[in-house]
């Protein structure tokens, strides 16, 4: 499932900022939802938030990887939407940030392995 989450996060982000100008809002907006849609989706407010959210936050960073965006940017909008789709959920926000964290350094360790030559 967690694989799943990703691809799916991966996917809506790249569909999200095509021909935007602001990318950077795309992302967090996407995030966001994502975050707000899997929560809720499968009732993991709780437990497996950490893991739920990094996968929404692993594939948010290569979603923006494959069209282009400075890594600091992608990682602070990445987090500002995982902060407020779990509050919109009442989820525990300092599970979030741990998840946003730990899928973060997993999305950029997967574009700077040369997985996806698109990457920053």
């Amino acid at each position: 499932m967690l694989k799943q989450i990703i691809t799916e996060t991966t996917d809506a982000v790249v569909a999200a900022v095509q021909g935007v100008d602001d990318i950077l809002g795309a992302l967090t907006d996407t995030v966001k939802n994502q975050v707000v849609s899997v929560l809720k989706g499968t009732g993991e407010i709780g437990g497996t938030t950490i893991e739920t959210v990094a996968s929404v936050a692993s594939g948010a960073v290569k979603g923006v990887g494959e069209v282009g965006a400075s890594i600091t940017d992608t990682a602070a909008n990445t987090m500002s939407g995982v902060v407020n789709g779990v509050k919109q959920v009442s989820g525990d926000v300092l599970e979030g940030i741990q998840g946003a964290a730990q899928g973060i350094v997993q999305g950029c360790r997967w574009c700077s392995s040369g997985s996806y030559q698109g990457c920053w």
